[in-house]
């Protein structure tokens, strides 16, 4: 079963339509370039696959179970809390389960420590000695740990708060990513290490960006928004030009 299956999707503003009777799937792995003229539909699209505005007609559906995640650059952050601490929220079910576990040692007793070790085990399993080091390593790569980790959410500009949503996602280990103009507020050398970043991802994902540099460097197949379809291409972006 695919990841993703839109059916039939049809959708418009006003007097301007968009897509009409529009049939694609998201396969797992997939690395989608969502590209198309700007007006087209492209951000329209992301919006209603993560359910912020209904379709006029079709169906979207997402394989069971699935964790998807969404690039809010408006995402409502805690402004009382640190970069560090926004970061360390991606975790914070692991770090629940390591108070427990510690918890039930400090209690003894042999159901107790049973419990406990299970707990560890789990932890160990999802990596949870290494996170510490992920979140170093994401804050440097985009550019947070210059920033200052311990800084205030509430004191940054809307574009650093973007950058803080985008590496809390990162750190996320969704199945299926959903990103509008990621690379908007980064420099150079940022943008580079997202690539790489988006590159190595196990997942899948749909990309929306105005960056075709960028695009080329981590799509693996694109969707086309175009006269009031979507049309899939497979390869590069490159091979997508050619065959367009």
């Amino acid at each position: 079963m695919s990841l993703l299956e839109i059916k039939n999707l049809t959708h418009g503003f006003a007097d301007q339509a968009l897509y009409q009777g529009v049939n694609l799937a998201l396969q797992a792995g997939e690395h989608v370039g969502v590209v198309g003229k700007n007006g087209a539909g492209k951000s329209t699209l992301i919006k209603i696959l993560t359910g912020e505005i209904s379709q006029d007609a079709g169906e979207i559906a997402w394989r069971p179970r699935l964790r998807v995640g969404a690039l809010d650059q408006n995402a409502l952050l805690n402004a009382d809390e640190t970069v560090y601490g926004a970061l360390r929220g991606a975790f914070s079910a692991l770090y629940e389960a390591e108070e427990k576990m510690l918890a039930l040692y400090a209690a003894g007793g042999e159901a107790a420590l049973e419990k406990a070790g299970r707990l560890q085990t789990l932890l160990i399993d999802e990596g949870f000695y290494e996170v510490e080091s992920r979140i170093a390593r994401v804050a440097q790569g985009l550019g947070l740990t210059g920033l200052g980790l311990e800084k205030r959410v509430g004191r940054l500009s809307g574009g650093q708060r973007a950058k803080v949503a985008m590496a809390r996602l990162l750190l996320q280990d969704m199945d299926v990513l959903l990103l509008d103009e990621p690379t908007n507020f980064f420099d150079r050398a940022q943008i580079d290490w997202l690539a790489e970043a988006l590159s190595a991802f196990r997942g899948a994902f749909l990309c929306v960006s105005h960056d075709e540099a960028f695009l080329a460097r981590v799509a693996n197949r694109d969707w086309d928004v175009d006269a009031l379809m979507i049309r899939a291409y497979r390869g590069e972006f490159a091979a997508y030009r050619r065959q367009k």
